[in-house]
């Protein structure tokens, strides 16, 4: 059976048990808003700011695995 593949980031869902997703199409959404609403800088900028907090979530996370790993 064939997945149906949206046709732009606002078509796209993530269940709720997928947190970091969820979170991440939320700041994707957000900056396709803007670049359809605003000037390419706001968007650079906003897309910018909302990778580096996607890559300081996923730090925090790694961080913690490895330290529930070196406390077994």
């Amino acid at each position: 059976m064939a997945q149906h593949i949206g046709n732009s980031i606002q078509d796209v869902q993530a269940s709720p048990e997928a947190a970091q997703t969820v979170l991440l199409l939320e700041k994707l959404k957000d900056i396709d808003g803007n670049r359809i609403a605003k000037d390419d800088y706001i968007v650079i900028r906003k897309g910018v700011l909302g990778l580096l907090d996607v890559v300081a979530r996923l730090e925090g996370r790694i961080g913690a695995l490895e330290a529930e790993r070196a406390a077994r």
